[in-house]
């Protein structure tokens, strides 16, 4: 996984007591986002694109992924309504 930049990540610890760490998507999270997409049941995929698809066409892709603006890829049509999903 490619480094966060330092002002964007961070550490939650779970209610159970575990950490994560949280950052941003970046380009070599592509492919792993794309097989999240596609290991979604169909109407998993529905109901959170509200469209049939597969995967991410490679626009939308390249929006989340090469985007630096925290808000910009929740601008993006399908992924817009399921941000808060992610």
């Amino acid at each position: 996984m490619a480094p966060a930049p330092g002002d964007f990540a961070g550490v939650l610890r779970l209610p159970a007591g575990a950490d994560v760490t949280l950052r941003p998507v970046s380009p070599d999270d592509g492919g792993a986002l794309q097989a999240y997409v596609r290991a979604l049941s169909q109407q998993s995929r529905y109901n959170r694109f509200f469209a049939a698809l597969n995967e991410l066409p490679p626009s939308e892709l390249e929006h989340v992924t090469i985007s630096t603006d925290t808000a910009s890829w929740r601008s993006s049509p399908r992924l817009a309504s399921s941000a808060h999903r992610w």
